[in-house]
């Protein structure tokens, strides 16, 4: 499932989110082929299993994310690809994840950071939601096995 929102920025200029969900080979690739993304990112969003990295490209940066999720009782990484650029912001991940959700609703909120650009608002917001709900499970998940 792919969506797509624009934002605009305080400088008067437009930013766009395309976030792509349980994405086809198709769809990542007609996606990289619009937003001119490096074969090394395709690649990496279509094979995964990959560590978290963040890798600078001529016009994007990809930021590889393994949130932990819990299918079951035993806690599992998904995989979130997020690749960054001064115009433009692109997720892709295999299942629903609250995060996104989280960092979609407080950009649609108006939220300030959310008028800067796709650089500043995404490195913020998966700054300020991501990085403490991820340490909350692993946290929980350590506390439940001990």
């Amino acid at each position: 499932m792919i969506t797509s929102q624009t934002y605009a920025s305080r400088s008067g200029s437009q930013y766009e989110w395309v976030d792509l969900q349980s994405q086809s080979v198709d769809e990542v690739n007609q996606i990289a082929a619009k937003y001119n993304i490096h074969p090394l990112a395709v690649e990496e969003i279509l094979e995964g299993g990959e560590r978290s990295r963040i890798q600078d490209f001529e016009n994007h940066t990809l930021i590889v994310l393994q949130p932990l999720t819990a299918l079951g009782d035993e806690p599992e990484f998904d995989s979130l690809e997020v690749i960054l650029s001064k115009s433009w912001v692109l997720t892709f991940h295999k299942r629903s994840l609250k995060e996104i959700d989280d960092v979609k609703q407080t950009v649609d909120s108006g939220a300030r950071a959310a008028n800067q650009g796709p650089d500043f608002s995404f490195t913020q917001y998966s700054a300020a939601l991501l990085i403490p709900t991820l340490v909350s499970q692993i946290l929980t998940r350590r506390e439940s096995t001990v």
